[in-house]
């Protein structure tokens, strides 16, 4: 299959360390030595009506006096609204749960701390590099700074606590939300019917709406985008999918992932059974072993998570608002999410979401594309599935590589 056309960009830079690697192949079983930590424990969100798990109005947990975002002298500026995402509507819903601080606590977490937060000021001893608390943009390429001309097409953005990532589904989400921003549309208007919304490319007519992404705190229309999270670890021994104590994607399609709203995916589905088999097809490169870590390339710490696109849905609750749908779709009566659902909108259900974006990645400190940056980098491969259930390898000449992003630097990010 021809790799589509946001992950061909500059911005993820591959590095050819050996061998090319291509295509997956289905079925295998999983590993059993996972278990679910952080949002899986989480009671149900939704504030009206009281204890639904789906179709919210509000969320339960949330500030009542400081529940938006967006706004104020700095609204267009994209480095100052880092934190201002996916809604205006902002609950802080996790962090008055638990209670949590932007940081997630995570004080002697290197693994996280290095992925979630900007190291400006570490050296005066603080964790708030203003304005970005407990969120960090990572980038690719940072040659404008030499040639003037911006050559990123895409950057990610990794938050701790700060409150990004609430979901219109079922009013969960905002803990460890990671987004992957792709190019701007050639129309930056916000719609009052949804930005370049249509139906997405699914098996069996199964009906799912998916939208542009417009940024709440900078009105900015992006063509593509996906967000998930990092908030599965796993809990046994170092293994393929993670090391102990990092994000496990195995746990997002097993039996105890899937969607908060909706339950998990049908573990006898093809992409299911696709996943599944992922360390089976690597074994002939790796032995079995996690890429990033038999590479030599995870000193920080090896992981994996997976990124879903975003999609429109009904909110029959939220007929007098639209705080989880704006700005992204601005009518009353919607909500939207990232689509790791099991189901349509037309009762047609095939159990598994038609596409998401699989990262099995770790960090490094070491020189990999020989640029003298000796400085944190996440290395990873990038698979993305399809309708059927297929797994597509999008970086077949090398890794991709990640830099943290800091003002000025040459990346153009965040735009």
């Amino acid at each position: 299959m021809t790799a589509p056309q946001y992950a061909k960009r500059a911005s993820i830079r591959a590095l050819v360390l050996g061998t090319t690697l291509a295509l997956a192949v289905v079925l295998a079983s999983a590993d059993g030595n996972q278990t679910m930590v952080g949002m899986a424990q989480w009671s149900a969100q939704c504030k009206d009506p009281a204890g639904q798990s789906d179709n919210c109005n509000t969320c339960a947990n949330e500030d009542p006096n400081n529940n938006r975002c967006g706004g104020g002298g700095s609204w267009n500026d994209p480095w100052e609204q880092m934190s201002c995402s996916p809604f205006e509507y902002r609950p802080m819903s996790y962090n008055n749960a638990k209670p949590a601080d932007p940081w997630c606590g995570n004080y002697d977490n290197f693994y996280e701390q290095t992925l979630f937060y900007d190291d400006t000021g570490r050296s005066q001893g603080k964790w708030n590099p203003q304005p970005n608390v407990g969120v960090r943009a990572w980038a690719g390429d940072f040659s404008a700074k030499k040639t003037g001309k911006c050559a990123n097409s895409d950057y990610w953005v990794f938050h701790a606590c700060d409150g990004a990532g609430i979901q219109g589904a079922d009013c969960k989400g905002d803990v460890k939300y990671i987004e992957h921003f792709g190019t701007k549309s050639k129309d930056q208007t916000v719609l009052p019917t949804g930005n370049g919304c249509h139906l997405a490319t699914t098996a069996n007519n199964e009906e799912r709406w998916y939208c542009n992404f417009v940024h709440p705190g900078t009105h900015t229309v992006y063509d593509d985008y996906r967000g998930g999270w990092l908030g599965f670890q796993n809990q046994g021994g170092d293994y393929f999918w993670a090391k102990h104590g990092h994000s496990d994607a195995s746990i997002d399609f097993g039996l105890g992932g899937g969607s908060h709203a909706t339950g998990p995916w049908d573990q006898q589905s093809r992409l299911v059974h696709t996943l599944q088999d992922l360390p089976n097809w690597y074994y002939g490169y790796t032995g079995g072993k996690h890429p990033v870590e038999y590479a030599k390339l995870a000193e920080g710490g090896y992981f994996s998570f997976m990124l879903y696109p975003w999609r429109l849905g009904d909110n029959g609750n939220a007929v007098n608002n639209n705080n989880l749908s704006w700005p992204s779709y601005p009518n009353y009566g919607k909500k939207m999410f990232v689509d790791n659902e099991r189901c349509g909108d037309n009762g047609v259900c095939n159990y598994y979401p038609p596409k998401v974006e699989l990262i099995i990645g770790g960090l490094t400190w070491q020189d990999v594309q020989g640029n003298g940056n000796n400085g944190p980098k996440i290395v990873f491969d990038l698979w993305e599935s399809d309708k059927d259930g297929n797994l597509n390898k999008i970086n077949q000449n090398g890794w991709f590589v990640l830099y943290p992003v800091h003002h000025d630097d040459g990346s153009c990010a965040p735009w």
